[in-house]
């Protein structure tokens, strides 16, 4: 063991067996005994690896936050960047820290919030469902998994739900596949295989109480070694054998089956090796008329690829043959020529004698002695898939195909084994997909202004003069000529129609405009790629509505689009919520010099109101009914009452803080709930709708619930194709409730501020490209882990608006 260096928060107290995490275990979000393989781009806490530390995913970076790292060794490229500093060559706290955590794994009782087990395999993944049945990933530090075995341990998501509990399982190594999200407590393990580069590990530490009771041995299973069931004492001397015998030896016909059968077994502790020679008949030899062999002799041999080779061979006189074939879990059997039997000795005469059972079993105490079987069984044939009926262009569930997905459809999200990464791709091997055919049109009157019409310039009509920002019309199209290859007209334009947008001019402008709308903001944000005027192909309803980064909205139905505009929006806005109690949902935006975010939001329940501030200078970050909220002391969560509704919240750091606020009582209360999340100056609000009532006849910027996230108006019938016009129509208007504590400097009693048009924030976006060291394929990267295109674009574009790679880990 190592000397712990002076910084290293060693303290010898960790190593003393007592049924506790010791307080200086909770600086870390991982801690290897031994080596570990991550993958993962964000840990909230430092890392203390015993072992070699690999980075599972070198060309793309990695954040370890808040506390400083203590890593015995690393090999290869590493591109982690320890914000709190890292010290290599120092594994004191790893090596000191595993007799306690193994006390804690040998001696730990199953409790309500401790569960315990026992075994492992990959067949047997855990979700957070085995520990908290129903639970969501945010844990916060309430369930504790404690794993007393050998065998690897497999984390995997619960159907998009991650992986919540603190991990003990010091004698074992975890493996956290991909999809799992991230894990929210802490992991103590003998190693770590993190495969996921989208992977988080917060470090969210057991907090709770740890009852302990007498020690047990860590186990292995029959995935591992092979059962231990009617194995005899450990170990089992050479030449006795123990067992059960029934019948007489028999010379029987070959092909028969023998009326008697033997039942023997042994085991070995830590596979060591050896050679041990097992009577076929207990105290006895098989020999007679028949000339059947009279010994069986055994020899175990492990090898340096964690095998074990088992040797067999005969005495007697007829010089017995022994056929072997390997089962799971060193049970070995021969059912290749032997109607299922384990063992057969022949002679000459052709005469045939089966022992029955002979039960081996290997129990690598202390060793990994295992390789997994070359030949596992097959899986059963898939039933014939359910015929289903290709809708809209997309792809349809129904159990089989491309992971799920209906073949011969567009495909919504990442499969692995369709046709390329099937992400808005098209789901058919062999077939070509077909080209869609772009709608009609609504045929619109050419007047003096853009008109909406759902095409030309973003959705306005071509050949006229444009009254508000359309990022994709010929020049910047604010108050300019909008018309492809169509010269303006020479003189005035006529005044506008009755039809026309209300930001239209009263009057017409007299010749081409020369100066900018009053619309038109102050500051130069980038404004993002054109975005389309209607739905993608890969717009499908998620589980998960939102808004975040530089404002990019998520509706019900899957659609993703921006709104820059700076002011009050309604979010969202739900009259009938809670038996007529309601739920509106407003956010505060704010153009910066590059780019806009939401900065604050809030939530009104009944006469209850909470809200969220992302301002990592203060340290006032959220108010329950306008009065700031007790700050929170510890690691633990604080709770807090929304009109009977609970409320729990936690500051991670300046930058990370968040509020999670529960939609239903009782018991289930755990089971739904609006997430509120800071980033910097970004807030993030993430719905979980899904097969929830609580959102029927909801309206706002993510669209109307009841008729798939559709666009509508505040008269819930209009469908509003413009972004921009969407925007403003779900501006927060002064006869609805002030949810926000302050409204100093916020935009209010006039329209949304807008950014100002396309091609100067463009120059401006460029220039500023040109003189960063960061670049597209960086931002890239750090957006690789996302699945959905739409998201990924989204994603790019506010790492390069805000020169950040961090703000990929908000997606």
């Amino acid at each position: 063991m190592m000397v712990a260096s002076a910084n290293d928060p060693c303290p010898a107290d960790i190593a003393t067996e007592v049924c506790a995490i010791p307080p200086a275990a909770f600086s870390y979000s991982v801690v290897t005994f031994g080596n570990a393989n991550i993958a993962a781009h964000s840990m909230y806490y430092g890392i203390a690896v015993g072992g070699t530390l690999t980075d599972g995913s070198p060309n793309e970076s990695a954040t370890v936050d808040k506390t400083k790292s203590y890593i015995k060794e690393k090999q290869g490229q590493c591109t982690f960047n320890f914000n709190s500093g890292v010290q290599y060559g120092d594994s004191c706290f790893a090596d000191n820290l595993y007799e306690r955590m193994n006390y804690i794994a040998t001696h730990a009782q199953n409790s309500t919030n401790v569960v315990v087990y026992t075994s492992g395999g990959s067949s047997r993944p855990y979700t957070v469902d085995d520990f908290v049945p129903g639970g969501d990933g945010n844990d916060d530090g309430l369930t504790l998994a404690v794993f007393n075995t050998y065998d690897d341990i497999y984390i995997a998501d619960a159907g998009g739900r991650q992986f919540g509990p603190t991990i003990i399982a010091p004698n074992a190594k975890v493996i956290v596949l991909n999809g799992a999200g991230y894990v929210d407590g802490a992991i103590y393990a003998k190693e770590l295989d993190a495969q996921a580069g989208s992977l988080q590990l917060h470090g969210d530490t057991f907090t709770g109480t740890i009852n302990c009771g007498s020690g047990t041995d860590p186990s292995t299973t029959d995935d591992k070694t092979g059962s231990t069931s009617g194995c005899g004492a450990d170990p089992v001397p050479s030449g006795v054998s123990y067992g059960t015998y029934s019948g007489n030896p028999q010379c029987v016909s070959g092909g028969s089956s023998p009326p008697f059968g033997f039942d023997y077994g042994w085991k070995m502790n830590g596979c060591q090796g050896g050679s041990f020679t097992l009577d076929a008949i207990s105290n006895g030899q098989v020999k007679g008329s028949c000339g059947i062999a009279d010994k069986i002799s055994v020899t175990v041999q492990c090898n340096s690829d964690k095998s074990a080779t088992i040797s067999w061979s005969g005495e007697g006189d007829s010089n017995l043959a022994i056929k072997m074939k390997g089962g799971n879990g060193g049970v070995l059997y021969d059912n290749t020529n032997n109607g299922g039997n384990f063992f057969a000795a022949t002679n000459s005469g052709g005469n045939i004698a089966d022992i029955s059972h002979i039960e081996i079993c290997v129990n690598c105490v202390g060793a990994d002695c295992y390789k997994e079987p070359t030949n596992p069984a097959p899986t059963p044939a898939a039933p014939a898939p359910t015929p289903a009926t290709p809708t809209g262009g997309y792809c349809v569930k129904y159990g089989n195909g491309c992971d799920g997905e209906l073949a011969g459809t567009w495909c919504n999200k990442l499969q692995s084994n369709c046709e390329g990464n099937c992400n808005g791709n098209w789901c058919n091997p062999g077939n070509p997909a077909p080209t869609p055919a772009a709608p009609a049109p609504t045929p619109a009157t050419p007047t003096g202004y853009c008109v909406t019409n759902g095409s030309g310039c973003g959705g306005q009509q071509a050949g006229g003069w444009c009254s508000k920002l359309q990022s994709n019309c010929e020049g910047n199209c604010n108050g300019e000529w909008c018309g492809v290859n169509v010269s303006p007209p020479t003189g005035s334009p006529t005044a506008s129609p009755t039809g026309a947008p209300t930001a239209s001019p009263t009057e017409a402008p007299t010749g081409s405009p020369t100066a900018t709308p009053e619309a038109s903001p102050v500051a130069s944000p980038t404004t993002p790629p054109p975005a389309p005027d209607g739905p993608s192909p890969g717009d499908v309803a998620t589980e998960h509505v939102f808004v975040q980064g530089d404002p990019h909205f998520k509706t019900f139905g899957g659609e993703l689009y921006d709104y820059h505009g700076e002011c009050d929006l309604v979010l969202l806005h739900n009259p009938d919520f809670g038996n007529g109690l309601g739920m509106d949902i407003h956010i505060r935006t704010k153009i910066e010099d590059f780019w806009s975010s939401v900065e604050s939001a809030a939530i009104r329940i009944g006469d209850a109101s909470l809200e969220i501030k992302a301002d990592p200078s203060s340290d006032n970050w959220l108010w329950i009914n306008g009065e700031a909220a007790p700050k929170q002391v510890g690691k633990n969560m604080l709770r807090a009452d929304l009109g009977g509704f609970m409320v729990r919240y936690k500051e991670h750091g300046p930058n990370v803080r968040e509020a999670l606020v529960y939609l239903v009582t009782g018991k289930d209360s755990h089971k739904e709930f609006i997430v509120f999340k800071t980033f910097k100056s970004f807030v993030k609000i993430d719905v979980d709708w899904k097969d929830s009532s609580n959102y029927e006849n909801s309206l706002g910027l993510l669209g109307s619930h009841d008729q798939n996230g559709k666009r509508l108006a505040r008269d819930g019938k209009t469908f509003i194709q413009d972004y921009i016009e969407f925007g403003q129509e779900w501006q927060v208007l002064g006869s609805e409730p002030k949810l926000f504590h302050s409204y100093e400097g916020a935009v209010v009693g006039r329209k949304c501020v807008m950014p100002p048009a396309f091609k100067a924030a463009q120059k401006l976006r460029k220039r500023r490209l040109a003189e960063s060291s960061l670049t597209e394929a960086d931002a890239d990267k750090a957006c690789k882990h996302l699945a959905d295109a739409e998201e990924i674009k989204s994603c790019v574009y506010d790492v390069l608006a805000t020169q950040d790679l961090s703000m990929a880990s908000v997606w």
